[in-house]
């Protein structure tokens, strides 16, 4: 499925999905093991003592 984003270096490889959700994760290797296995992986940063979460 085409993803809307990605970012890598050659290590490490970072796809997003039209919501900006993280679809794939490969690492080490890019193309080999997929980390997040195309399922929606939210994530949040910590600012200012709250949580601020992604879609």
């Amino acid at each position: 499925m085409p993803r809307e984003l990605c970012f890598g270096n050659g290590d490490l490889m970072v796809t997003l999905d039209a919501d900006l959700s993280i679809r794939d994760l490969y690492f080490p290797f890019v193309g080999m093991e997929n980390h997040v296995g195309g399922h929606r992986c939210r994530f949040g940063v910590w600012v200012d003592g709250a949580l601020l979460l992604g879609r």
